[in-house]
């Protein structure tokens, strides 16, 4: 893993600056109001707030019914945060896009992996209302993610059941380097002695909504 969590140059990066969001009033205390749409390099260059989505995917051990978290490993080509330890899934919300469609169409783009095919386990809502404001700076490379999120969780009441919704799972080596189970208790041990191997959105969305599982 980079020490720099800022390793690779925009022009070197596997993400889709392309992509048009949309640009949210920041005087709207409910982030429903949108003012334009502008490529994603505009948003966070010009640092203007927008939409992203939090997907996390928990299971239940069988041995004590202790709850496991599936992190994925950002690629290396990723500007921010390359070879850091994330969430299942990290998405921004394209222009049109509810925050919904976004988590969906992030898990299948990123792993593959389809919420239509397995309904028993739904994705739900772990954000409250209203959506969460949160600001990143990266003046390494001279951006800034100031986003409305929300986080959503997927849950598999056993490793028997996670295994086999997730058989298929295939990560897109542009977005993932790998995926792990994680013991939620010992993340909190790492989180606190090695907070540098995970990105700064994962560490914040830990700490606000896993004690509560532990």
């Amino acid at each position: 893993m980079s020490s720099n969590p800022c390793a690779t140059t925009l022009s070197q990066a596997s993400d889709a600056w392309s992509e048009l969001l949309d640009v949210i009033d920041p005087t709207d205390p409910d982030g429903e109001r949108i003012l334009a749409q502008a490529d994603r390099l505009a948003v966070h260059r010009r640092g203007l707030l927008h939409r992203s989505v939090h997907v996390l995917f928990t299971r239940a051990t069988t041995a004590d019914n202790s709850l496991e978290l599936l992190l994925q490993r950002r690629s290396e080509r990723k500007a921010i945060g390359p070879g850091r330890w994330d969430l299942t899934c990290a998405e921004h919300v394209t222009a049109g896009e509810t925050f919904m469609d976004a988590a969906r169409r992030g898990l299948y783009e990123e792993l593959h992996y389809r919420c239509d095919v397995h309904p028993e386990y739904p994705l739900q809502d772990w954000s409250g209302a209203p959506a969460r404001l949160q600001l990143y700076d990266y003046p390494e490379l001279g951006l800034a993610d100031y986003e409305w999120n929300r986080l959503y969780r997927v849950h598999f009441p056993s490793v028997r059941a996670a295994d086999d919704a997730l058989r298929s799972l295939q990560a897109d080596a542009a977005e993932v380097s790998a995926w792990q189970w994680m013991p939620a208790s010992s993340l909190r041990t790492q989180l606190r002695d090695h907070p540098e191997a995970f990105t700064p959105w994962f560490r914040d969305q830990f700490h606000q909504h896993l004690p509560v599982c532990i």
